[in-house]
């Protein structure tokens, strides 16, 4: 019964604080709340085990994963998502967004079927010269790099080819892009696309290791839908 109590008394503990870390900055906790969490949830389990609760620490795990929100690992909303995904003339590019990683292969060119996991720095950043007449091609790619390479624009060689990556479209998105781009079947409702574009957010947006590139995408594909869906609406009625 002490060791019960015990258990019980550390679980409440260690649920208000977290709690209070979710409280807390916003912009940290998206940065480092996976891990944050991930150790609250190993520490939590740790101690009903110890406390020889074994089918407590069972039960308790998947409470402890909704009530922390973990919506990355226990969400089953939005069942008919996919990976985001972002095409241009050169690139085809999807996102994991549990990890951030990036999957790009080279679409057309010189180097068409190429998998860029399997190119080293400086191949890719050979790329840009090839791409330099698309510059959604090198923004994406850029955002690519950003992952798999965190520091590659400290590169002496990569200056120019920032400012590429850097240049204003004037690509306007179809509604085929837009819902790939948000990773949602065709016909998502208007609360799926706000929800998807929420999420992705959350994970793509500048300030926590996306880019702007990629927010500005999210947030063209969530207004087209939004509006294509509204202007469906009203001729309907």
């Amino acid at each position: 019964m002490f060791s019960f109590l015990l258990g019980c008394l550390l679980l409440f503990l260690l649920l208000s604080g977290a709690k209070s870390v979710l409280r807390g900055n916003p912009r940290v906790l998206a940065m480092k709340g996976e891990r944050i969490l991930a150790a609250i949830i190993f520490i939590t389990v740790i101690v009903l085990l110890l406390a020889g609760l074994w089918i407590v620490a069972l039960i308790v795990l998947p409470m402890v994963l909704a009530l922390l929100g973990l919506h990355m690992l226990w969400n089953p909303a939005l069942p008919n998502m996919a990976l985001p995904r972002f095409r241009t003339r050169y690139l085809d590019a999807a996102i994991d967004i549990r990890t951030k990683q990036m999957r790009a292969q080279v679409r057309s060119g010189k180097h068409a079927g190429f998998n860029l996991d399997k190119l080293a720095l400086e191949d890719i950043l050979g790329l840009f010269n090839e791409f330099a007449d698309d510059p959604e091609s090198c923004s994406l790619l850029a955002a690519y790099l950003d992952r798999r390479f965190p520091h590659w624009r400290k590169d002496p060689h990569a200056h120019a080819h920032t400012r590429q990556a850097g240049a204003r479209s004037t690509h306007a998105l179809s509604e085929e892009e837009a819902y790939e781009i948000l990773g949602l079947q065709k016909g998502a409702t208007v609360e799926e696309i706000r929800e998807a574009h929420r999420r992705l957010m959350k994970r793509l947006h500048p300030d926590i290791g996306g880019t702007a590139w990629l927010a500005a995408k999210l947030n063209a594909a969530k207004e087209l839908l939004v509006e294509t869906h509204y202007k469906n609406s009203t001729r309907s009625n």
